[in-house]
C-alpha cells in the first residue's frame, strides 16, 4: 500500500477577483491535512451532506483585513 497515494481530492470555486478567499480556502485545505481524524471520517462518509458536516468542523483563518 503506497502512503503517497492521492486518496482525497478538492474542487474549490472561489470568483476570480477574490484571491483573499481562494487563499484562505487553500489555508483550511492545509489545516484540514494535519487532521488525521478528521481526514479519516472523511475517507468513510456515504454522503455528500455527511462530507459537508465535517468540512464545517475546519476552521477557517479569520480574514483580520475585513473584520
Amino acid at each position: 500500500d503506497n502512503p503517497f497515494r492521492v486518496r482525497l481530492i478538492f474542487l474549490l470555486g472561489v470568483p476570480e477577483t477574490d484571491a483573499r478567499a481562494y487563499v484562505t480556502l487553500i489555508r483550511g485545505i492545509a489545516r484540514l491535512s494535519k487532521d488525521a481524524q478528521l481526514i479519516g471520517q472523511l475517507l468513510v462518509v456515504n454522503d455528500s451532506f455527511e462530507i459537508m458536516e465535517l468540512l464545517r468542523q475546519v476552521k477557517l483563518p479569520v480574514n483580520r483585513a475585513a473584520a
